[in-house]
Protein backbone atom coordinates (compact mmCIF):
# COMPACT_ATOMS: atom_id res chain seq x y z
CA UNK A 1 0.00 0.00 0.00
CA UNK A 2 1.05 3.24 -0.85
CA UNK A 3 1.32 5.90 1.78
CA UNK A 4 3.07 8.80 -0.01
CA UNK A 5 2.11 12.36 -0.11
CA UNK A 6 -0.25 13.27 -2.43
CA UNK A 7 0.38 15.97 -5.86
CA UNK A 8 0.40 19.13 -3.93
CA UNK A 9 0.60 22.39 -5.74
CA UNK A 10 -0.06 25.99 -4.96
CA UNK A 11 -0.57 28.17 -7.69
CA UNK A 12 -2.30 31.65 -8.27
CA UNK A 13 -5.42 33.14 -8.85
CA UNK A 14 -5.44 32.32 -12.29
CA UNK A 15 -3.70 28.60 -12.49
CA UNK A 16 -0.58 29.14 -12.56
CA UNK A 17 1.86 27.12 -10.77
CA UNK A 18 3.69 28.82 -8.42
CA UNK A 19 5.11 25.87 -6.53
CA UNK A 20 4.61 21.46 -6.73
CA UNK A 21 5.66 19.05 -4.64
CA UNK A 22 7.61 15.67 -6.18
CA UNK A 23 4.57 13.70 -5.74
CA UNK A 24 3.21 16.36 -8.59
CA UNK A 25 5.86 16.42 -10.59
CA UNK A 26 5.54 12.56 -11.28
CA UNK A 27 2.09 13.34 -11.55
CA UNK A 28 2.53 15.59 -14.16
CA UNK A 29 5.19 14.04 -15.57
CA UNK A 30 7.34 17.61 -16.36
CA UNK A 31 10.42 18.12 -14.85
CA UNK A 32 10.22 20.83 -11.81
CA UNK A 33 12.17 23.57 -13.37
CA UNK A 34 9.37 23.41 -16.18
CA UNK A 35 6.34 23.13 -14.10
CA UNK A 36 6.81 26.86 -12.11
CA UNK A 37 4.86 29.33 -13.87
CA UNK A 38 3.15 27.05 -16.31
CA UNK A 39 -0.87 27.15 -15.97
CA UNK A 40 -2.14 24.27 -14.40
CA UNK A 41 -4.73 23.86 -17.11
CA UNK A 42 -2.58 23.00 -19.85
CA UNK A 43 -2.27 19.58 -17.90
CA UNK A 44 -5.92 19.28 -18.06
CA UNK A 45 -7.87 16.80 -20.86
CA UNK A 46 -9.29 19.39 -23.29
CA UNK A 47 -12.66 17.84 -22.88
CA UNK A 48 -12.47 18.79 -19.26
CA UNK A 49 -10.93 22.09 -19.42
CA UNK A 50 -14.26 24.25 -19.42
CA UNK A 51 -15.03 22.97 -16.26
CA UNK A 52 -11.73 23.25 -14.73
CA UNK A 53 -11.50 26.59 -15.31
CA UNK A 54 -15.17 27.50 -13.77
CA UNK A 55 -13.50 25.47 -10.57
CA UNK A 56 -10.50 27.79 -10.66
CA UNK A 57 -12.56 30.52 -10.62
CA UNK A 58 -14.55 29.39 -7.80
CA UNK A 59 -11.86 29.12 -5.77
CA UNK A 60 -10.31 32.23 -6.60
CA UNK A 61 -13.29 34.02 -5.76
CA UNK A 62 -12.63 31.99 -1.88
CA UNK A 63 -14.57 29.13 -2.21
CA UNK A 64 -13.13 25.69 -1.34
CA UNK A 65 -14.14 23.60 -4.09
CA UNK A 66 -13.64 19.72 -4.35
CA UNK A 67 -13.99 18.23 -7.98
CA UNK A 68 -13.06 14.92 -10.36
CA UNK A 69 -10.75 15.68 -13.29
CA UNK A 70 -8.58 14.41 -15.73
CA UNK A 71 -5.16 14.99 -15.79
CA UNK A 72 -3.25 14.76 -18.98
CA UNK A 73 0.51 14.26 -17.64
CA UNK A 74 3.26 15.06 -20.27
CA UNK A 75 3.53 12.18 -22.92
CA UNK A 76 1.03 9.51 -21.24
CA UNK A 77 -2.22 8.95 -20.73
CA UNK A 78 -5.07 10.87 -18.88
CA UNK A 79 -5.50 10.29 -15.25
CA UNK A 80 -8.68 10.46 -13.36
CA UNK A 81 -8.30 12.78 -10.35
CA UNK A 82 -9.69 13.97 -7.28
CA UNK A 83 -8.98 17.87 -7.05
CA UNK A 84 -9.03 19.79 -3.40
CA UNK A 85 -8.87 23.23 -4.04
CA UNK A 86 -8.54 26.40 -0.74
CA UNK A 87 -7.86 29.81 -1.66
CA UNK A 88 -5.27 31.43 0.12
CA UNK A 89 -3.54 34.87 0.64
CA UNK A 90 -1.15 33.73 -2.30
CA UNK A 91 -3.65 32.12 -4.46
CA UNK A 92 -4.88 28.42 -4.55
CA UNK A 93 -3.79 25.21 -2.56
CA UNK A 94 -4.44 22.07 -4.22
CA UNK A 95 -4.23 18.25 -3.24
CA UNK A 96 -4.67 16.03 -6.36
CA UNK A 97 -5.42 12.41 -5.93
CA UNK A 98 -4.72 10.19 -8.52
CA UNK A 99 -8.26 8.32 -8.55
CA UNK A 100 -7.18 5.08 -10.65
CA UNK A 101 -4.18 4.37 -7.62
CA UNK A 102 -6.03 5.09 -4.85
CA UNK A 103 -8.92 2.48 -6.44
CA UNK A 104 -6.75 -0.42 -5.53
CA UNK A 105 -4.47 1.23 -2.74
CA UNK A 106 -7.21 3.16 -0.37
CA UNK A 107 -7.85 2.25 3.04
CA UNK A 108 -10.85 2.64 4.36
CA UNK A 109 -11.64 5.93 7.14
CA UNK A 110 -8.16 7.10 6.58
CA UNK A 111 -7.80 9.52 3.43
CA UNK A 112 -9.73 12.56 5.57
CA UNK A 113 -7.16 12.22 7.82
CA UNK A 114 -4.38 11.87 5.53
CA UNK A 115 -5.89 14.83 3.61
CA UNK A 116 -5.88 17.43 6.32
CA UNK A 117 -1.93 16.29 6.65
CA UNK A 118 -1.41 16.79 3.39
CA UNK A 119 -3.25 20.12 2.69
CA UNK A 120 -1.60 21.38 5.91
CA UNK A 121 2.07 20.53 4.54
CA UNK A 122 1.41 23.18 1.79
CA UNK A 123 -0.83 25.48 4.25
CA UNK A 124 1.96 25.53 6.71
CA UNK A 125 4.03 27.71 3.36
CA UNK A 126 1.48 30.62 2.87
CA UNK A 127 0.91 34.23 4.60
CA UNK A 128 -2.92 33.47 5.42
CA UNK A 129 -3.91 32.35 8.79
CA UNK A 130 -5.73 29.22 8.34
CA UNK A 131 -8.03 27.62 11.28
CA UNK A 132 -10.09 24.28 10.40
CA UNK A 133 -13.40 23.90 13.05
CA UNK A 134 -15.36 21.07 13.70
CA UNK A 135 -18.59 21.20 14.96
CA UNK A 136 -18.41 21.16 18.28
CA UNK A 137 -15.95 24.31 18.23
CA UNK A 138 -13.22 22.24 18.35
CA UNK A 139 -9.77 23.44 16.31
CA UNK A 140 -8.89 20.52 13.26
CA UNK A 141 -5.94 22.20 12.28
CA UNK A 142 -4.28 25.89 12.08
CA UNK A 143 -1.14 26.55 10.38
CA UNK A 144 1.75 28.87 11.78
CA UNK A 145 0.72 31.90 10.50
CA UNK A 146 -2.70 31.70 12.51
CA UNK A 147 -0.96 30.61 15.51
CA UNK A 148 0.90 34.28 15.05
CA UNK A 149 -2.43 36.05 14.30
CA UNK A 150 -4.10 34.92 17.12
CA UNK A 151 -1.90 35.08 20.19
CA UNK A 152 -1.91 35.26 22.76
CA UNK A 153 -4.53 32.57 22.46
CA UNK A 154 -3.35 30.91 19.17
CA UNK A 155 -5.54 28.33 18.07
CA UNK A 156 -4.55 24.60 19.43
CA UNK A 157 -5.52 21.20 17.63
CA UNK A 158 -8.36 19.55 20.05
CA UNK A 159 -8.86 22.30 21.69
CA UNK A 160 -12.17 25.07 21.74
CA UNK A 161 -11.75 27.90 19.53
CA UNK A 162 -10.58 30.87 21.62
CA UNK A 163 -11.84 34.59 21.71
CA UNK A 164 -8.11 36.93 21.87
CA UNK A 165 -9.41 39.93 20.91
CA UNK A 166 -12.65 42.12 21.26
CA UNK A 167 -14.69 41.24 18.09
CA UNK A 168 -15.34 37.76 18.69
CA UNK A 169 -15.03 34.74 16.68
CA UNK A 170 -16.71 31.94 17.81
CA UNK A 171 -20.39 33.15 16.99
CA UNK A 172 -19.78 33.74 13.50
CA UNK A 173 -18.70 30.25 13.08
CA UNK A 174 -21.60 28.69 15.00
CA UNK A 175 -23.46 30.69 13.12
CA UNK A 176 -22.68 29.56 10.12
CA UNK A 177 -22.64 25.78 11.21
CA UNK A 178 -26.33 26.29 12.85
CA UNK A 179 -27.64 28.03 10.02
CA UNK A 180 -25.96 26.05 7.18
CA UNK A 181 -24.95 28.87 6.12
CA UNK A 182 -21.81 29.42 3.04
CA UNK A 183 -19.88 32.15 3.73
CA UNK A 184 -19.34 35.07 6.01
CA UNK A 185 -16.49 38.01 6.43
CA UNK A 186 -16.01 40.59 8.96
CA UNK A 187 -12.75 42.73 9.14
CA UNK A 188 -11.20 42.44 12.95
CA UNK A 189 -8.77 44.66 14.45
CA UNK A 190 -7.26 43.22 17.39
CA UNK A 191 -5.18 46.84 18.37
CA UNK A 192 -5.34 50.21 17.22
CA UNK A 193 -2.30 49.47 14.81
CA UNK A 194 -3.58 45.81 13.25
CA UNK A 195 -5.89 44.49 11.11
CA UNK A 196 -7.28 41.15 9.74
CA UNK A 197 -9.82 40.24 7.11
CA UNK A 198 -11.43 37.17 8.62
CA UNK A 199 -13.34 34.84 5.60
CA UNK A 200 -14.98 31.60 7.08
CA UNK A 201 -16.68 29.08 5.04
CA UNK A 202 -18.39 25.87 5.35
CA UNK A 203 -16.32 22.44 4.07
CA UNK A 204 -17.97 20.54 1.25
CA UNK A 205 -19.28 17.99 3.79
CA UNK A 206 -20.88 21.09 6.11
CA UNK A 207 -19.88 19.91 9.13
CA UNK A 208 -16.52 22.04 9.16
CA UNK A 209 -16.01 25.86 9.13
CA UNK A 210 -12.78 27.09 7.41
CA UNK A 211 -11.03 30.48 8.42
CA UNK A 212 -9.01 32.62 6.65
CA UNK A 213 -7.10 35.31 8.29
CA UNK A 214 -5.57 37.98 5.89
CA UNK A 215 -3.15 40.51 7.18
CA UNK A 216 -5.01 43.84 5.96
CA UNK A 217 -3.15 45.96 7.88
CA UNK A 218 -1.46 48.05 5.05
CA UNK A 219 -4.44 47.98 3.02
CA UNK A 220 -6.43 49.69 6.37
CA UNK A 221 -3.30 52.61 6.90
CA UNK A 222 -3.34 53.33 3.16
CA UNK A 223 -7.57 53.62 3.18
CA UNK A 224 -7.11 55.35 6.54
CA UNK A 225 -4.45 58.02 4.35
CA UNK A 226 -6.82 58.41 1.88
CA UNK A 227 -9.37 59.67 4.19
CA UNK A 228 -6.85 61.50 6.20
CA UNK A 229 -5.20 63.26 2.59
CA UNK A 230 -9.49 64.30 1.88
CA UNK A 231 -9.81 65.86 5.22
CA UNK A 232 -6.44 67.71 4.84
CA UNK A 233 -7.14 69.01 1.51
CA UNK A 234 -10.69 70.14 2.00
CA UNK A 235 -8.59 72.14 5.12
CA UNK A 236 -5.77 73.15 2.90
CA UNK A 237 -8.39 74.76 -0.03
CA UNK A 238 -11.15 76.20 2.17
CA UNK A 239 -8.45 79.61 3.20
CA UNK A 240 -7.54 80.60 -0.29
CA UNK A 241 -10.85 80.07 -2.01
CA UNK A 242 -12.44 82.08 1.16
CA UNK A 243 -10.17 84.41 0.22
CA UNK A 244 -10.33 85.20 -3.48
CA UNK A 245 -14.00 84.87 -2.33
CA UNK A 246 -14.16 87.86 0.02
CA UNK A 247 -11.85 89.89 -2.28
CA UNK A 248 -14.49 89.25 -5.08
CA UNK A 249 -17.51 90.21 -3.35
CA UNK A 250 -15.59 93.52 -1.88
CA UNK A 251 -14.99 94.05 -5.47
CA UNK A 252 -18.31 93.51 -6.67
CA UNK A 253 -19.84 95.16 -3.29
CA UNK A 254 -18.29 98.84 -3.19
CA UNK A 255 -19.57 100.96 -6.10
CA UNK A 256 -16.55 103.91 -5.96
CA UNK A 257 -12.82 101.89 -5.72
CA UNK A 258 -9.67 104.01 -6.53
CA UNK A 259 -7.73 102.77 -8.52
CA UNK A 260 -5.27 101.79 -5.61
CA UNK A 261 -7.84 100.08 -3.40
CA UNK A 262 -8.95 98.04 -6.57
CA UNK A 263 -5.48 97.17 -7.86
CA UNK A 264 -4.94 95.74 -4.10
CA UNK A 265 -7.92 93.75 -4.08
CA UNK A 266 -6.71 92.59 -7.54
CA UNK A 267 -2.77 91.65 -6.24
CA UNK A 268 -4.68 89.96 -3.21
CA UNK A 269 -6.51 87.57 -5.83
CA UNK A 270 -3.44 86.71 -7.71
CA UNK A 271 -1.70 86.08 -4.76
CA UNK A 272 -4.11 83.48 -3.26
CA UNK A 273 -4.84 82.29 -6.61
CA UNK A 274 -0.99 81.69 -7.30
CA UNK A 275 -0.87 79.54 -3.67
CA UNK A 276 -4.05 77.89 -4.94
CA UNK A 277 -1.94 76.06 -7.69
CA UNK A 278 1.20 75.76 -5.42
CA UNK A 279 -1.31 73.75 -2.73
CA UNK A 280 -2.81 71.83 -5.33
CA UNK A 281 0.26 70.91 -6.98
CA UNK A 282 1.93 69.56 -3.48
CA UNK A 283 -1.44 68.02 -2.66
CA UNK A 284 -1.41 66.26 -5.90
CA UNK A 285 2.29 65.42 -5.21
CA UNK A 286 1.48 64.19 -1.02
CA UNK A 287 -1.60 61.99 -2.78
CA UNK A 288 1.33 60.13 -5.24
CA UNK A 289 3.84 60.02 -2.49
CA UNK A 290 1.02 57.92 -0.25
CA UNK A 291 0.24 55.69 -3.05
CA UNK A 292 3.55 55.02 -4.34
CA UNK A 293 6.08 52.35 -2.31
CA UNK A 294 9.03 54.79 -4.08
CA UNK A 295 7.89 57.93 -2.95
CA UNK A 296 8.96 61.37 -4.34
CA UNK A 297 11.52 61.87 -6.56
CA UNK A 298 14.17 63.78 -4.44
CA UNK A 299 16.19 66.18 -6.26
CA UNK A 300 19.13 68.72 -5.37
CA UNK A 301 18.12 72.59 -5.18
CA UNK A 302 18.95 75.81 -3.54
CA UNK A 303 17.29 76.39 0.01
CA UNK A 304 17.88 80.00 0.52
CA UNK A 305 15.58 81.51 -2.78
CA UNK A 306 12.59 79.23 -1.44
CA UNK A 307 12.93 80.93 2.23
CA UNK A 308 13.14 84.70 0.65
CA UNK A 309 10.24 83.95 -1.24
CA UNK A 310 8.35 82.40 2.12
CA UNK A 311 9.14 85.25 4.00
CA UNK A 312 8.03 87.69 1.03
CA UNK A 313 5.12 85.93 0.48
CA UNK A 314 3.87 85.78 4.06
CA UNK A 315 3.40 89.64 3.73
CA UNK A 316 5.00 89.56 6.93
CA UNK A 317 7.56 92.09 7.63
CA UNK A 318 8.97 90.84 10.82
CA UNK A 319 10.42 87.97 8.82
CA UNK A 320 13.85 87.64 8.73
CA UNK A 321 15.66 85.06 7.18
CA UNK A 322 19.67 83.80 7.79
CA UNK A 323 20.58 81.77 5.51
CA UNK A 324 23.75 80.75 3.36
CA UNK A 325 22.79 80.89 0.03
CA UNK A 326 25.11 78.05 -0.50
CA UNK A 327 23.36 75.91 1.46
CA UNK A 328 21.73 73.19 -0.72
CA UNK A 329 18.95 70.34 0.33
CA UNK A 330 18.24 67.04 -1.12
CA UNK A 331 14.25 67.36 -1.36
CA UNK A 332 11.34 67.75 -3.45
CA UNK A 333 10.80 71.82 -3.86
CA UNK A 334 6.78 72.42 -3.71
CA UNK A 335 6.56 69.66 -1.03
CA UNK A 336 9.21 71.55 0.98
CA UNK A 337 7.75 74.97 0.28
CA UNK A 338 4.39 73.34 1.37
CA UNK A 339 5.86 72.00 4.90
CA UNK A 340 8.09 75.25 5.58
CA UNK A 341 5.16 77.85 4.78
CA UNK A 342 2.79 76.06 7.11
CA UNK A 343 5.67 76.61 9.84
CA UNK A 344 6.23 80.23 8.96
CA UNK A 345 1.84 80.74 8.90
CA UNK A 346 1.73 78.85 12.18
CA UNK A 347 4.18 81.20 13.32
CA UNK A 348 2.67 84.18 12.62
CA UNK A 349 -0.88 82.80 14.12
CA UNK A 350 0.30 81.91 17.29
CA UNK A 351 3.48 83.97 17.68
CA UNK A 352 1.04 87.21 18.40
CA UNK A 353 2.62 89.70 15.90
CA UNK A 354 6.42 89.13 16.99
CA UNK A 355 9.62 89.21 15.78
CA UNK A 356 10.00 85.69 13.76
CA UNK A 357 13.47 83.85 12.58
CA UNK A 358 14.03 81.53 9.36
CA UNK A 359 17.17 80.09 9.88
CA UNK A 360 19.25 77.43 8.43
CA UNK A 361 22.54 75.94 8.53
CA UNK A 362 24.45 72.81 8.22
CA UNK A 363 24.94 70.03 11.12
CA UNK A 364 27.02 66.78 11.50
CA UNK A 365 25.71 63.38 9.33
CA UNK A 366 24.93 65.68 6.17
CA UNK A 367 22.11 67.64 7.71
CA UNK A 368 20.50 70.83 7.12
CA UNK A 369 18.36 72.00 9.97
CA UNK A 370 15.36 74.62 9.51
CA UNK A 371 14.18 76.51 12.03
CA UNK A 372 11.22 78.75 12.50
CA UNK A 373 11.49 80.76 15.83
CA UNK A 374 8.71 82.66 17.34
CA UNK A 375 8.69 84.85 20.15
CA UNK A 376 5.30 83.75 21.78
CA UNK A 377 3.72 82.83 24.15
CA UNK A 378 5.27 79.00 23.65
CA UNK A 379 3.46 76.04 23.61
CA UNK A 380 3.57 73.43 26.68
CA UNK A 381 5.89 70.05 27.21
CA UNK A 382 1.73 68.71 26.65
CA UNK A 383 0.79 70.41 23.63
CA UNK A 384 4.25 70.45 21.70
CA UNK A 385 3.72 66.30 22.02
CA UNK A 386 0.13 66.04 20.29
CA UNK A 387 0.41 69.12 18.13
CA UNK A 388 1.02 66.92 14.92
CA UNK A 389 -2.44 64.95 15.87
CA UNK A 390 -4.94 66.20 13.17
CA UNK A 391 -7.64 68.13 14.73
CA UNK A 392 -5.46 68.82 17.72
CA UNK A 393 -5.22 72.29 19.05
CA UNK A 394 -3.80 73.55 22.76
CA UNK A 395 -5.14 75.21 25.15
CA UNK A 396 -3.28 78.44 24.83
CA UNK A 397 -4.03 78.11 20.82
CA UNK A 398 -6.82 80.43 19.45
CA UNK A 399 -10.29 78.99 18.18
CA UNK A 400 -9.31 80.04 14.44
CA UNK A 401 -8.58 76.86 12.16
CA UNK A 402 -9.01 73.08 12.23
CA UNK A 403 -5.95 72.24 13.80
CA UNK A 404 -4.21 70.38 10.56
CA UNK A 405 -1.52 72.93 9.95
CA UNK A 406 0.94 71.38 11.73
CA UNK A 407 -0.23 67.76 10.19
CA UNK A 408 0.08 68.67 7.04
CA UNK A 409 3.52 70.10 7.74
CA UNK A 410 4.54 66.78 8.96
CA UNK A 411 3.19 64.94 6.38
CA UNK A 412 5.16 67.03 3.88
CA UNK A 413 8.22 67.28 5.31
CA UNK A 414 7.84 62.83 5.50
CA UNK A 415 7.43 62.99 1.82
CA UNK A 416 11.03 65.11 1.61
CA UNK A 417 12.49 62.38 3.49
CA UNK A 418 12.18 64.75 6.55
CA UNK A 419 11.01 65.07 9.96
CA UNK A 420 9.41 68.28 12.10
CA UNK A 421 10.30 68.79 16.09
CA UNK A 422 8.51 71.23 17.80
CA UNK A 423 11.25 72.51 20.51
CA UNK A 424 10.72 75.38 23.28
CA UNK A 425 12.66 78.24 22.89
CA UNK A 426 15.02 79.18 25.56
CA UNK A 427 14.73 82.89 25.49
CA UNK A 428 10.69 82.97 24.58
CA UNK A 429 8.16 81.18 22.12
CA UNK A 430 8.59 77.73 20.29
CA UNK A 431 11.07 76.92 17.39
CA UNK A 432 9.66 74.22 14.71
CA UNK A 433 12.83 72.89 13.44
CA UNK A 434 12.87 70.88 10.12
CA UNK A 435 15.65 68.45 9.76
CA UNK A 436 16.45 67.83 5.91
CA UNK A 437 19.22 66.36 3.81
CA UNK A 438 22.19 68.16 2.61
CA UNK A 439 22.56 67.76 -0.76
CA UNK A 440 26.47 67.01 -1.84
Amino acid sequence: MATSVDPLLLTDGAGKILFANAAAVRLLNVRSGRLKDRLLVTHVEGSNRRPFRTYVNRAAAGESVRFSVRIQPHGLQPVPAQAHVTPVRDGLAWVLRDESALAVERVPDSTEGLERIQLGEVLEGVRDGVVVVGPDLRVLFANGAAHAMLSPHPPTPGQPLADPWKTSITPLVADLLEHDGHHAEALLEPDERTAYWLRAFQSGAGDSVVLLLSDVTSEERREQSERDFVANAAHELQSPLTAISNAVELLRSVAQLDEEARQRFLGHISRETDRLSRLLRSLLLLADAQGSEEGVALEPFSLRPILDEIASRSGNETITVLCPHSLRVLAQAELLDHAISNLVANAIRHGESEEIRLTARRTAGGKVLVDVIDAGPGMSAADRARAFERFYRGGARTSEGFGLGLSIAQQAARAVGGEIQLLANPEQGTIARLRLAEAT
